[in-house]
């Protein structure tokens, strides 16, 4: 009995980090769809409404990726 007890503790163990895996994976591709979408929605809009909201195209991509991720983005 004891033996059972263990192996379904771990499948279980197994199925919840299993779990919690798919669900950050899922949480991560909709953070990166959504900041290519609108990396390139605003590459789109003209310069004097950029200008207008304090942006430069040099810069959409970085403050996409603060705004999407919550900080700065590393420089290669």
């Amino acid at each position: 009995m004891t033996i059972i007890t263990i192996k379904r503790a771990n499948v279980l163990y197994f199925l919840e980090v299993f779990r919690t895996l798919v669900i950050r994976a899922i949480a991560d591709f909709n953070k990166s769809r959504s900041y290519y979408k609108t990396v390139q929605e605003m590459y789109k809009l003209p310069p004097s409404l950029l200008r207008d909201v304090g942006l430069s195209r040099s810069n959409i991509r970085s403050k996409v990726y603060e705004n999407t991720y919550g900080g700065r983005q590393e420089q290669p």
